[in-house]
């Protein structure tokens, strides 16, 4: 998947540093499109990584309820 995402990282960093003199209009339609990719790639990350730590603090709470229950 890093070889997928390489081409795309690189859009990205030049994207950053033309930032005054390049624009989403002067990109082409396919840098477009791997642009968008990347970002919903980021958000995805981000929230399965949310996702995951919501999780673990559910299953803590359950944990500490289940050991007070019998043991409180």
């Amino acid at each position: 998947m890093e070889e997928q995402l390489k081409p795309i990282n690189e859009i990205v960093e030049e994207f950053i540093e033309d930032e005054n003199s390049i624009g989403i209009s002067d990109l082409t339609l396919d840098q477009k499109m791997d642009l968008m990719v990347y970002q919903l790639y980021k958000i995805g990350y981000r929230l399965q990584l949310v996702h995951g730590i919501l999780i673990l603090f559910v299953i803590a709470i359950i944990g500490l309820r289940i050991i007070d229950f019998f043991w409180g």
